[in-house]
C-alpha cells in the first residue's frame, strides 16, 4: 500500500485561519465592545464569564470527542463553527443596536473560539495518527505568522473602516475555515474501544497523576503569560510607551516565537518532551523577570526574545508532550486539559489584573507575574526533572 498523502498544507490552512479569528475575537474585544458603549469593568466581567464557560465546557466537549459513539472530531469542529458563524452574524447585525445582544452573541464567540483550540490541535495529532504526514510545529508556526499579519492589517484597516469591521473580518474568517475543514481530506472514523474497558476506567486526572502536576505547572506559567498579555498597553505605557510601541511589542514577540515553532521537527529529535518543557518554564520565569525589571521600552523590547522558548516552545512542544503522556483513547481530552489551564490563567488575571492596576499599580501585577512564574517552573523542575524518551511523531 502506498504512503499516505501530506496534509501539513491543508492543516496549516486550519491553523493560520484558526489563529488569524484569534486576533479579531479575542485581541480586539476591548475595542469593540468599548465601541458599544460598554465599560472597561462589564469587558472585564464579560471576559471572565466567557471564560469560565469555555474552563468548565473544553474538558466536557473534550471527553464527548473521545467517546467512540461521538460525532467524528472533523465534523464536531464543522458544528461548533456554525454556531460561532450565526453567533458573529447576531453581533454584526445588531451593531450599537442593543448592548445586551451584542454582549451575548460576543460572549458565545469568545467561548467557543476557547472551545476550539484543543480540538483544533487534535485534529492535526489525529491526522499523524491516521498515519498521514503531518508537521504540526510548521502548521502551528504559520499559525503565528498570520495572527501577526492579522493583527497589523486589522491595525491599518480599524481607523478606516472603525470597530464595525471587527465582526465582519470574524465572519469572512470563520466562513473560510469552515471551508478549510469541510475539504480537509481524513476519513471519519475512529477506533473502538472496548465497553469494559472503558467501563473500568477512573477520572482522567486519576488515571494521570502527573500529568496533574503538570497541569498545575501549566497555570502558574499561564498566568503569567495572561498578565502580560491581557495589559501590555499597561506595561507599555509604565515604560514610557503608547500604541505604536504596544503594536511593535506583539509584532516582535511573534516574529521571535516562530523560529521555534518552524524549527521544532528538528529540536525534537534530539531533545525530550520532558527537557523542552522545563527549558519553556524557565524562560518564562525571565520573561516576567525581564518584564519587571526594566524601566524602558528598549529594555522591553529585548524582554520580548524570551518568547522565543517561551511561548514559542510551549504552544507546540505541550501537544506532543500530552500525545506521549496520555493514552490514545483520552487524546482529546488530555489537550483540553492542558488549553483548560491557559483559560484559567485568562481568567484569573482578568479578575485580578484590573484591580491591582487601580489599587497599586502595574509594577505589582508584574511582581504577580513573577510568583507565578517562578511557582511554575518550580513544579516542572521538581515533576519533569527525568528525562522521558524523545516524543513520538
Amino acid at each position: 500500500m502506498g504512503e499516505k498523502q501530506s496534509l501539513t498544507g491543508r492543516y496549516s490552512a486550519i491553523q493560520g485561519l484558526y489563529w488569524m479569528n484569534y486576533v479579531t475575537v479575542s485581541a480586539y474585544v476591548s475595542v469593540y465592545l468599548l465601541d458599544q458603549g460598554l465599560s472597561n469593568t462589564w469587558i472585564g466581567i464579560l471576559l471572565a464569564v466567557a471564560g469560565i464557560i469555555a474552563a468548565v465546557a473544553q474538558p466536557l466537549v473534550a471527553a464527548y470527542a473521545d467517546r467512540p459513539d461521538s460525532l467524528p472530531l472533523r465534523k464536531l469542529i464543522i458544528a461548533i463553527l456554525g454556531v460561532f458563524v450565526a453567533a458573529a452574524g447576531v453581533v454584526t447585525a445588531f451593531y450599537r443596536q442593543n448592548i445586551l445582544v451584542t454582549c451575548v452573541a460576543y460572549g458565545v464567540c469568545l467561548t467557543l473560539l476557547w472551545v476550539l483550540t484543543p480540538l483544533v490541535n487534535s485534529l492535526g495529532v489525529q491526522s499523524a495518527a491516521r498515519g498521514y504526514a503531518v508537521r504540526f510545529s510548521t502548521a502551528r508556526g504559520v499559525g503565528s505568522l498570520m495572527y501577526s499579519i492579522a493583527s497589523l492589517a486589522m491595525g491599518q484597516l480599524l481607523p478606516v473602516f472603525g470597530a464595525r469591521l471587527i465582526p465582519a473580518a470574524m465572519l469572512c474568517i470563520y466562513l473560510g475555515l469552515i471551508g478549510a475543514v469541510t475539504t480537509y481530506p481524513l476519513p471519519d472514523g475512529r477506533a473502538a474501544e472496548s465497553a469494559p474497558k472503558r467501563a473500568e476506567r477512573k477520572g482522567f486526572l486519576g488515571r494521570y497523576p502527573r500529568y496533574a502536576w503538570v497541569l498545575a505547572g501549566a497555570l502558574g506559567l499561564y498566568i503569567s503569560h495572561a498578565i502580560l498579555n491581557a495589559f501590555t498597553f499597561q506595561i507599555v505605557l509604565s515604560k514610557g510607551g503608547a500604541e505604536r510601541e504596544m503594536g511593535l511589542c506583539t509584532a516582535l514577540a511573534c516574529v521571535f516565537e516562530m523560529p521555534t515553532m518552524f524549527l521544532f521537527d528538528r529540536l525534537k529529535k534530539h531533545f525530550s518532551a520532558s527537557l523542552m518543557l522545563r527549558v519553556s518554564a524557565v524562560f518564562f520565569l525571565l520573561k516576567a523577570l525581564g518584564s519587571w525589571l526594566v524601566t524602558d521600552m528598549t529594555g522591553f523590547y529585548i524582554v520580548q526574545f524570551t518568547q522565543m522558548f517561551a511561548w514559542g516552545l510551549i504552544a507546540v512542544c505541550s501537544v506532543y508532550f500530552v500525545e506521549g503522556e496520555v493514552g490514545a483513547e483520552d487524546a482529546v481530552q488530555g489537550q483540553a486539559w492542558f488549553t483548560m489551564m491557559l483559560t484559567a490563567g485568562n481568567i484569573i488575571s482578568s479578575l485580578v489584573g484590573g484591580k491591582m492596576i487601580d489599587a497599586i499599580g502595574v509594577n505589582s501585577l508584574l511582581i504577580l507575574g513573577v510568583a507565578t512564574a517562578g511557582i511554575g517552573a518550580a513544579i516542572y523542575m521538581a515533576v519533569l526533572r527525568e528525562g522521558k524518551a524523545p516524543v513520538r511523531r
